[in-house]
């Protein structure tokens, strides 16, 4: 492994564990207006988009999100269609993902590196990164990531960032 790159997975990790620190737990949650609002507003457009490239998902359809938080994409995409068990998450954080696996027992969520994503070639027909990006740092590590988006990525399919 590269050092620089497990520097930069320790710096995103403690910026999680500070944010957790300082930012209210109930801030982001479903409840709050601005969430809502935020969320409605990304949900249609995503929408809009998905559907006007004809890869609106359905159920049957596999897809991952690439760094989910405790929630992500993961409800929302349940609410387009798609199965609890075709649905795949990955998060450095294993805090994250410990409480995205209470809401969605049935999806495949695992704690991982984004830039070694633990699933075959061309496996999703969509594959949403919303947030990942702004997290990582470093330039390689951003690559890093973004080559292994596109390898489990189906062709045809979609990337929704």
């Amino acid at each position: 492994m590269n050092v620089g790159l497990d520097e930069e997975r320790a710096l995103i990790l403690r910026e999680m564990e500070r944010r957790r620190s300082v930012v209210d737990g109930q801030r982001y949650e479903a409840w709050q207006p601005a969430a809502a609002l935020a969320r409605s507003s990304r949900v249609r457009d995503a929408a809009v988009l998905l559907n006007r490239a004809g890869v609106f998902p359905r159920a049957g359809d596999r897809v991952l999100e690439v760094g989910c938080g405790k929630r992500g994409w993961l409800p929302d995409l349940l609410a387009f269609g798609v199965r609890a068990t075709d649905l795949a998450a990955v998060d450095l954080d294993e805090v994250s993902v410990a409480q995205a696996r209470e809401m969605l027992p049935a999806a495949d969520l695992r704690t991982g590196d984004a830039s070694a994503l633990p699933f075959a070639d061309a496996s999703f027909r969509i594959v949403v990164a919303s947030t990942i990006f702004t997290s990582i740092l470093q330039a390689e590590m951003r690559v890093s990531v973004a080559r292994d988006i596109v390898r489990v990525l189906q062709a045809g399919g979609a990337l929704l960032w």
